[in-house]
C-alpha cells in the first residue's frame, strides 16, 4: 500500500496537471470563449497597448476656419442717398425759405413787409445802404425819434437829406425774417415810401428768374 505522503504528492501533481491543461485550453480557445460569454475586453483593457503600423494609424483631420468675403448686393436707393450726402450741396439746397416778387408796371419790385409786427409797404432798392423808413412808417412801427436825432446826412437824387439812425427788431417778408436790422428814419414829409435797402437785402440771396425777383434764406 502507498504511504500517505505518496498519495498526497500524487494528488498535487494531478491538480497541477489539471490546472495547466485547463489554462492551455482557455488560451487556445480564448476568442471563441470571449464571444460565447459576450466579453468585450481588449488588449488595451488588459494593459497591453496594441501597436498599429504607420499606414493604419487614424489621423484626425485638421480643422480650419475659412472666411470668405462675399460681395453683398448694393441697395440702389441707399447708395443714391449716400452719394447725395457726399456731394457738395447745390445752391437751392442751402435755403429753406423763398419769396418771389413780381416787377411792377414802373419796373420796380414792391412787397408788403412786416416791420416790428406792423404791415408796411416797401420798395426794393439795392442802391440804399439801409432800410430807409418814412417818418410816418417809422411811427407806425413803433420807432420813435426826436428832432435832435436827425443829425446824419445822406446824398440823394434830390440833394442832401437828414435822417436819424435806428435798429429794427425784425423785418419779415413772407417766411423770410431778418432781425436787428440797421435802419434810417427820414424827416417828416421827405420820403414818400419806405425803401428796403441792403441792410436787409444783404442777409438774403437774390436772383432774377423769368422777370421775377426771388429772395431766399
Amino acid at each position: 500500500m502507498l504511504s500517505s505522503g505518496v498519495r498526497n504528492l500524487g494528488k498535487l501533481i494531478g491538480s497541477w496537471t489539471l490546472a495547466l491543461g485547463f489554462s492551455a485550453f482557455v488560451i487556445a480557445n480564448f476568442e471563441e470563449i470571449r464571444t460565447r460569454l459576450g466579453l468585450t475586453l481588449t488588449a488595451e483593457d488588459l494593459g497591453v497597448a496594441r501597436q498599429q503600423p504607420d499606414a493604419a494609424r487614424v489621423v484626425e483631420p485638421e480643422i480650419r476656419t475659412v472666411v470668405r468675403y462675399v460681395e453683398r448686393e448694393v441697395d440702389p436707393d441707399a447708395a443714391a442717398e449716400r452719394q447725395r450726402k457726399r456731394r457738395p450741396a447745390a445752391a437751392e439746397d442751402l435755403f429753406r425759405y423763398s419769396v418771389s416778387l413780381e416787377r411792377g408796371s414802373d419796373g420796380h419790385f414792391r412787397a408788403d413787409a412786416e416791420i416790428n409786427g406792423r404791415s408796411i409797404g416797401v420798395l426794393v432798392d439795392t442802391g440804399a445802404t439801409l432800410v430807409a423808413l418814412s417818418y410816418e412808417d417809422a411811427a407806425r412801427a413803433g420807432v420813435s425819434v426826436n428832432p435832435a436825432d436827425f443829425k446824419h446826412v445822406s446824398n440823394t437824387a434830390n440833394g442832401q437829406a437828414r435822417f436819424a439812425r435806428a435798429t429794427l427788431d425784425h423785418v419779415r417778408i413772407g417766411n423770410i425774417v431778418v432781425r436787428n436790422v440797421p435802419a434810417a428814419v427820414s424827416e417828416p414829409g421827405r420820403l414818400g415810401v419806405t425803401l428796403l435797402g441792403m441792410s436787409f437785402l444783404s442777409q438774403v440771396r437774390m436772383e432774377m428768374r423769368h422777370g421775377r425777383l426771388l429772395l431766399e434764406q
